[in-house]
């Protein structure tokens, strides 16, 4: 539309007019009659005045002139009494009408990307606006009156010149969201720690250098936004912004991670990029479980991090398992809930480390650090089936709860009552090899599993047979005739350790071909092949005259391989 159509002088009773995106450079007031007229859109068109007598739609509660080429407002704009939301950003204003000042009710002001240079005295008289956005614009300074605007709650000055700001903003008490940023500050007032309500503060693309000690009050602060300043240190404790989601610190001089995020525990997402903090800053182990987007970290912490956050793991336990993960040096001695918390890990390098640690020392040095209660227990290197392992804990009432690798190591953490503890304390099973487990076994009294319930653990092996290494399905057959089962009822346990061994011959030959051997040597493999023993699983391959170059470890893990 380039004008108004005739049919428009006839609408008395019309309420709402959207005419916006059109090519009209005019809107004659004078033959309508929409004196009942309260939403206006003239958006996006090609306005340049408004005539005078557009006082006369004292109804207009909600007036949209987004986009057009307005220089000036006339001064009967002000009759307009029930205005309460004004937008006009994206025009060619300079200044307001001092009669603007009467619009008493306005709630809602947009006077972004005009050209303004002073702030418009005229909004101070408006004291119930709520929301004043004067972004894109050139101003060089706010009144010290701007602090009269007791009712604002978003206040947006982004993308001005702004060099300070004055300390009366802390009056606005009631003040929700501020928008700062795109400007030229170098610090904040500290009387803005006086608007407590603040949940958003954008400090973007200034020139702050330390943080502002303002910011430290603000504890209702949800979003904070500090990317693209010139900060040097985080040392000033902000602890306190427990309600704060979203922070970004990105492009910025920091130098390490700031060490009171660790208490930011309800952060989502943190930005830190593009700041020269070292990948292996201690800090970064403290981080609570947030979103890094973008962030480099090295090929050990990501992983590393990603795991703690899915295991809860603590923070002050990270630095310890960071370092078994990296295979460095880690101080002791442990309580048990740590140890729990790394036999559990999700990161093989951790658990093998745990593993270690445990099978190194003696029951008796963890003796003094179990309570009453449940209890962790932790049985390590016992070269038997892992259902066997769980058996022997189960007869001493041990409630298993997690378990892993079925093979030559195993690892059961489980939760005992402290009767059954003075038990395993007197027997010392921990860190027991499988001939002094094979003793402790033969040693027990009538009541021991194999004697009572035979057929519930035959059950139980059998299961095991097929798809544990052999080396472990024998030892346990010997286990079980060194207990009396009688000869008949262990044939079909070595009807599937027979079935087992083939399956070994058939990994073992697809293996050695892979590496060179000659289809005759199939014969070969009709012998024993000595799976859990390296060295002589070498001279077995040095008889057939595969070649040297080989990694025997390389090969036992094929054969191993289900």
């Amino acid at each position: 539309l380039v004008g108004l159509p005739d049919f428009f002088q006839h609408l008395v009773g019309l309420k709402r007019l959207n005419l916006s995106d059109n090519q009209l450079i005019d809107f004659p007031i004078g033959p309508l009659q929409l004196r009942k007229l309260e939403q206006l859109d003239l958006s996006g068109n090609q306005l340049t005045r408004l005539p005078k007598d557009f006082g006369r739609l004292r109804q207009l509660q909600d007036f949209q002139l987004r986009n057009n080429q307005l220089k000036r407002l006339p001064t009967t704009f002000s009759d307009l009494s029930q205005l309460r939301r004004l937008e006009l950003n994206g025009n060619r204003l300079k200044e307001l009408p001092e009669e603007f000042g009467k619009l008493v009710q306005l709630q809602v002001l947009d006077l972004s990307k005009n050209r303004f240079e002073q702030f418009p005295l005229p909004i101070l008289t408006c004291q119930q606006l709520e929301q004043l956005r004067l972004s894109g614009n050139k101003l060089l300074h706010l009144p010290a009156e701007i602090g009269t605007l007791r009712q604002l709650q978003r206040l947006d000055v982004s993308k001005n010149k702004l060099a300070e700001l004055p300390a009366s903003i802390g009056q606005l008490r009631a003040l929700r969201r501020l928008n700062l940023s795109t400007n030229a500050l170098e610090a904040l007032p500290e009387s803005l720690a006086n608007c407590r309500l603040l949940v958003r503060l954008n400090l973007a693309r200034n020139a702050v250098q330390h943080l502002p000690v303002c910011l430290a009050q603000l504890s209702q602060l949800e979003r904070l936004d500090l990317s693209h300043n010139q900060l040097l240190d985080g040392r000033l404790d902000l602890s306190r912004l427990t309600y704060l989601k979203e922070l970004s610190l990105q492009h910025n001089q920091l130098d390490q991670v700031p060490a009171w995020l660790a208490a930011l525990t309800g952060l989502k997402r943190l930005d830190l990029r593009k700041n020269p903090i070292p990948t292996d800053d201690p800090g970064w182990l403290q981080l609570p479980p947030v979103q890094l987007p973008g962030l480099s970290l090295n090929r050990l912490l990501k992983p590393f991090l990603a795991a703690c956050h899915r295991e809860a793991v603590p923070p002050q336990w990270r630095p310890a398992l960071f370092d078994s993960y990296c295979k460095r040096p880690v101080e002791g001695p442990f309580d048990p809930a740590f140890l729990e918390t790394a036999l559990n890990f999700p990161l093989g390098i951790v658990r093998d480390w745990a593993c270690s640690y445990v099978q190194e020392r003696h029951f008796q040095a963890f003796q003094g650090q179990f309570g009453i209660g449940d209890h962790l227990v932790v049985l390590g290197k016992v070269a038997l089936p892992l259902g066997l392992a769980r058996q022997v804990f189960q007869q001493a009432e041990v409630k298993v709860s997690k378990q892993w690798s079925p093979k030559a190591t195993h690892v059961v953490i489980g939760a005992m009552p402290g009767k059954a503890l003075e038990v395993l304390k007197r027997k010392e099973l921990i860190g027991l090899d499988a001939d002094a487990l094979r003793q402790w076994i033969q040693s027990q009294s009538e009541g021991f599993l194999w004697r009572s319930a035979p057929e519930t653990a035959l059950k139980k092996l059998e299961g095991l047979l097929l798809s544990d290494q052999s080396a472990n399905l024998e030892l346990a057959i010997q286990l079980l005739q060194g207990n009396g089962i009688p000869q008949a009822t262990l044939n079909p346990l070595y009807v599937a350790y027979r079935k087992a061994e083939q399956a070994a011959q058939k990994r073992a030959l697809r293996a050695l071909l892979q590496l060179g051997a000659r289809p005759g040597d199939e014969a070969f493999l009709q012998k024993k092949i000595p799976l859990n023993n390296p060295e002589a699983l070498q001279r077995s391959l040095k008889e057939l005259e595969v070649r040297s170059s080989f990694d025997p470890a390389y090969l036992l893990k094929h054969l191993t391989r289900p």
